[in-house]
């Protein structure tokens, strides 16, 4: 007995659960033509090599308890602020027997399966999905989903349901180097260098720039009569380096910029870099590392 109420509760408090998580979509007769309805994804965030995809449950009411396939599509392709768009093939709808993929064309959805009945009127449960992809450009997107159905008259009603998402600046740096080892020293004139060049990959979705500083636990490490120096070059065009010859300090300097996008793995931008301390012997003894702190950050559009 005790075991078959505990069951009962646990299945109670799991469909309230379920039922919180739930967006509803207007649920009062007033509100089955959804006008002011918006759906929100909200933020999404792709990567250099993976994609985002993020799903909605949707409640959606029904003018009929009799419905069993209604149509949906959307108005027109998500379009950002500045005019870039992403087709309207993003936004799938998944029901308990279909994944279909919507577009600017009418689809046919069958929806006997998934039909409930919520405050007392019949609905529909769906799930919507919507993908984003690392080449996607940053921006606040919107498109208007339109829904099809028959009305008490026999009639065919239109739902338009406004689809709001924001995709996200991405920015990949890797760097490639073993700039803590000192592997060469020109005694006479009281200099180290790294023997090791180091390289830095650049990817991302949004032009961007490299910052650099210099970064120690000691704070006296920079000061004195010892100078660390960064020392940059790339042959690559889609950049602009603006200081090849770098004094490290604790303020940052802007090292390089670039106004393109690369979102390919293959494609990634490529800057070397080199070190070396003047002065070394006035540095205090032990273990000597080259302390430098990069940083990258996207260019906003505004600012380009």
């Amino acid at each position: 007995m005790k075991n078959n109420l505990f069951h009962f509760l646990f299945c109670a408090l799991l469909s309230l659960l379920f039922l919180l998580l739930i967006t509803p979509v207007g649920l009062t007769t007033d509100n089955l033509n959804y006008h002011n309805d918006i759906l929100n994804f909200y933020n999404f965030q792709a990567s250099l090599n993976e994609s985002h995809e993020r799903s909605i449950s949707v409640l959606i009411p029904l003018y009929e308890e009799q419905t069993e396939q209604i149509v949906l599509y959307l108005k027109n392709d998500f379009i950002s602020e500045d005019k870039i768009k992403l087709p309207a093939t993003r936004l799938r709808v998944i029901s308990s027997q279909n994944n279909l993929l919507l577009s600017k064309e009418p689809r046919q959805l069958n929806i006997k399966s998934d039909k409930i009945v919520a405050e007392d009127q019949p609905a529909v449960l769906l799930e919507l999905s919507l993908l984003v992809e690392p080449s996607d450009l940053p921006g606040k997107y919107h498109s208007t989903l339109l829904i099809l159905q028959p009305d008490p008259e026999g009639e065919k009603r239109t739902t338009e349901i406004d689809v709001h998402f924001q995709v996200q600046p991405w920015l990949f740096m890797e760097i490639e180097s073993d700039i803590h080892k000192i592997l060469a020293a020109d005694i006479g004139n009281y200099q180290l260098h790294s023997t090791v060049p180091g390289r830095i990959f650049i990817a991302g979705n949004t032009p961007w720039q490299l910052w650099v500083k210099g970064s120690n636990v000691n704070e006296n490490y920079l000061s004195g009569n010892s100078k660390t120096i960064l020392n940059i070059y790339s042959a690559d065009e889609r950049l602009l380096i603006h200081e090849e010859n770098v004094v490290l300090r604790k303020k940052e300097i802007m090292l390089a910029e670039s106004g393109k996008t690369i979102i390919k793995p293959q494609e990634k931008c490529e800057l070397n870099f080199e070190m070396e301390i003047e002065n070394f012997i006035s540095l205090p003894a032990g273990r000597i590392s080259f302390p430098v702190l990069f940083r990258l950050e996207p260019i906003l559009r505004e600012e380009l």
